[in-house]
């Protein structure tokens, strides 16, 4: 008969039991998806250069992992915690080092880090290439599952691995810390199975017996008698142990001693093809035999968890010394690895030279800059590179200007020509051609004859300098230096006419065209000597030949024009403070006038500075390549006296051995910021001094092209870093259209050099005078003793301020 109660109750049983069993698959899901949220994602572990490593702090560092256990609260939602050590050996062969920690033992694992590695996240773009097959797959466990493995031997054991893995492949070693009251309990167990003897009495009689033995002795020691056998004691003689199972048993008598650091572990060998995988995976396990002792490694049908202590696990996770092994990402001496808020502001200089941030641009800031530069490296070793992409940063910059918020201008005296031109495409490349911003670049080339630009030296050195350049420059004497000294007096004191140094050679022939001069003259020792001293000497022409032929230059020569104009024709204040761009072509110039006219021009920089406001002014950079060719005392001053006025001077040289001492001096104890690349011999023991030591001779001997050593001093904390700079392109065509130019392809590259120049010719326009016009102008001076149009001193010379004395020249 039917029972509808019981009927009843059945059905609602069967319910419960549905919605329960519900329960748990939906709380088991839930429980999946927690755990797979704390897994971690990798993060690579990279050695510093002088990473070392060593079996003793690596076992430490191991050892820190069984700190990070999870409760048993925890391990209901999130699961026990396991960490995973990777291995990968990518398609060039290059290996990386993973460590993926639980997102909530994250912070936790990162302070346990050696001061030796980092620990990086690694952009997509920087991760390496590597190609592996999830099904093509090797588990590796250990023969027995607690006994112990060898400790340290005379080799790396993880290099011998390393040696063995074919690219494309990896290793994967997954370890959890065991609690505490977990190992005992299992090492008891396997001491049990290994000892004939406890695995004859079992385990509980075992410790009954030691407890009998312990109340036996206790009783003694109240009575004075002897302690009587005990039952073990009496029974019949010890199971024979053999010689590898006293081997076993002292080994897991061992694991007594390291049951804080003890923990499960799985290994896995992963590869991209299975034909090619599995020959390289029985090689890997045999690299393993290192390890063997008690305990050894063997190939799994899956994953079979066994224990090793830290000691033992050190031996396989951990990065090896570069030495051991070079072809792993490293960073190097000084390639500091930056936070954020370092080196993130202002003029990039190039790109950080380190293993996971290589796309982080490293800048330094404009008032940094005024701190001034000097940037060194032999031929070869990159340096116009690394000055291209500072020269790329500020332009980038420039070009964001609007009217009446003008950006940081730049001066680049180049006696190569090749840096102004490339520089040029590169302004192209950014500009349009229509662009308003190409009124505020000025290109000045002494190769270019149509158009010569007015620098009249008279105006901007002392007569001191401009006798002391000169005798330098061809030779000298007490008679040669009295002519040439006594010349340039009365032309500056001659207010009528603004006299330029070619008028010099008719002042000492000429006699009519002397007397002009000389009527306009007031000081009596000048009188004097034109009047009286001069002529009575001058009437050999020998007196005064070598005079005439050290000025034949700023008459003869292709750039005399530049020299014989009475205009200097570059209003330095006004681009300074609207922040133009001035491109200097210095090639065509002989050692001789390079360092005379560039010594002029760096003077009236530093003058000008000076009467710019402090502190509120628009930076300005002075940049001189070949800086050793045309240094002077100046620049010691300016390195001293201008960082409140906005001027940032950059002395860039592959010869700073040549500096002279005061300059060297001045660098050493103000200046703020090095960037230097490979160097010599000579040069690199002098960098290492000018940077108080920080950088070593043989540190900046060996670096590599195009990277840089970069040293700043900021608030008196230096900090130091490695950049790196693309190859400096040329660009062809104005923005938006331009395009790099092939460098493999010489014709198209000269081609456009030529381009380049002739546009510069055309910027050069705005600042020159015809050549014919120039040259009719100067005829006319030399000839009659004053400029035509009636140009007297007074309605067209400028007002002077203190010149290059010889002193600021040559110490």
């Amino acid at each position: 008969m039917f029972d509808l109660e019981h009927a009843l109750l059945g059905v609602a049983t069967l319910g419960l039991g549905g919605v329960a069993g519900y329960g748990v698959w939906r709380d088991k899901d839930k429980v999946a998806a927690e755990r797979k949220r704390y897994e971690g994602q990798p993060q690579a572990l990279i050695a510093r250069s002088h990473h070392l490593y060593t079996l003793a702090d690596t076992s430490q560092w191991i050892a820190r992992f069984s700190h990070f256990r999870r409760t048993k609260a925890e391990r209901r939602d999130k699961g026990a915690i396991w960490f995973r050590f990777r291995i990968e050996k990518g398609e060039d062969g290059d290996v990386w080092f993973w460590l993926i920690v639980p997102e909530d033992r994250k912070k936790g694992v990162e302070g346990t880090l050696p001061p030796t590695l980092e620990w990086h996240e690694v952009p997509p773009e920087r991760k390496p290439r590597i190609r592996l097959d999830p099904k093509v797959r090797m588990f590796v466990t250990a023969r027995h599952a607690l006994l112990p493995f060898a400790r340290e031997g005379k080799r790396d054991p993880l290099v011998t691995l390393l040696r063995a893995m074919g690219n494309n492949m990896a290793v994967e070693i997954a370890f959890s810390p065991i609690d505490e009251s977990e190992a005992l309990r299992r090492v008891k167990k396997e001491h049990q199975k290994a000892d004939p003897e406890l695995r004859g009495r079992g385990q509980g009689n075992v410790w009954a017996d030691l407890a009998s033995q312990s109340l036996a002795e206790l009783g003694a020691a109240f009575t004075g008698k002897p302690a009587g056998k005990t039952t073990s004691n009496r029974q019949s003689a010890k199971p024979v142990v053999l010689p590898h199972q006293k081997r076993q048993i002292g080994g897991v008598v061992r694991r007594y001693d390291e049951l804080r650091e003890l923990f499960h572990v799985t290994i896995q060998f992963e590869g991209d093809e299975p034909h090619r995988a599995k020959p390289y995976f029985q090689g890997m396990l045999g690299a393993l035999v290192d390890l063997s002792a008690e305990n050894q490694f063997v190939s799994s049908k899956q994953a079979k968890p066994f224990v090793m202590s830290a000691e033992e696990l050190a031996q396989l996770v951990h990065v090896p010394s570069p030495d051991a092994w070079a072809k792993m990402p490293v960073i190097r001496e000084h390639a500091q690895t930056l936070r954020d808020d370092e080196f993130a502001e202002g003029v990039a200089i190039g790109y950080l030279r380190h293993p996971t941030q290589a796309s982080r641009l490293v800048r330094i800031p404009h008032e940094q800059f005024t701190r001034h530069f000097l940037m060194t490296g032999m031929t070869g070793a990159g340096k116009s590179t690394t000055l291209m992409f500072l020269l790329q940063s500020i332009a980038m910059d420039w070009v964001q200007q609007t009217p009446g918020n003008p950006k940081p201008g730049l001066t680049l005296i180049d006696p190569a020509a090749e840096t102004t031109l490339i520089f040029l495409s590169r302004l192209q490349a950014i500009l349009p051609e229509d662009s308003p911003l190409w009124k505020k670049i000025h290109y000045i080339s002494f190769s270019n004859r149509d158009y010569p630009v007015a620098l009249n030296l008279l105006q901007v050195l002392t007569t001191e300098a401009i006798v002391a350049t000169l005798s330098k420059a061809y030779g000298g004497g007490a008679r040669i230096d009295e002519i040439i000294d006594m010349c340039v007096q009365a032309f500056k004191e001659d207010d009528e006419v603004q006299h330029v140094l070619a008028g010099m050679i008719p002042m000492l022939k000429d006699e009519n065209w002397r007397l002009q001069v000389v009527r306009r003259l007031k000081s009596p020792l000048l009188r004097t000597y034109w009047e009286q001293t001069f002529p009575a000497q001058a009437k050999n022409p020998d007196y005064y030949a070598p005079v005439e032929r050290r000025l034949r230059p700023f008459v003869t020569s292709s750039t005399a024009l530049y020299f014989g104009q009475p205009e200097y024709a570059l209003p330095i204040r006004q681009w300074m403070d609207e922040g133009h761009i001035l491109l200097i072509d210095v090639k065509a110039l002989s050692g001789e006038l390079m360092s005379l006219i560039m010594g002029g021009l760096i003077e009236q920089y530093y003058h000008v500075a000076l009467t710019r406001p402090e502190s509120t002014s628009l930076t300005h950079f002075l940049l001189v390549d070949e800086c050793h060719r045309v240094q002077t005392d100046i620049m010691a001053k300016i390195i001293d006296e201008t960082r409140k006025f906005g001027l940032s001077l950059g002395m860039i040289t592959q010869s700073v051995e040549q500096f002279s001492g005061v300059l060297k001096k001045e660098i050493k104890d103000v200046l703020g910021n090095f960037f230097s690349l490979r160097v010599g011999a000579e040069s690199a023991r002098i960098m290492a001094d000018l940077t108080q030591g920080h950088f070593t001779p043989e540190y900046l001997r060996a670096l590599p092209d195009n990277v840089a050593a970069v040293y700043t001093v900021v608030g008196g904390e230096a900090h130091s870093c490695e950049t790196q700079a693309p190859p400096p392109d040329v660009y062809e065509g104005f923005a938006p259209n331009a395009r790099v130019v092939n460098f493999f392809d010489k014709p198209a590259l000269r081609k456009r050099y030529e381009e380049l120049r002739a546009f510069g010719y055309e910027l050069q326009k705005e600042l020159g005078r015809p050549a014919h016009e120039a040259e009719e102008r100067l005829n006319f001076y030399l000839e009659h003793g004053y400029w035509p149009d009636g140009e007297k001193a007074q309605a067209s010379k400028r007002k002077r301020q203190r010149g290059l004395t010889a002193h600021d020249l040559y110490g």
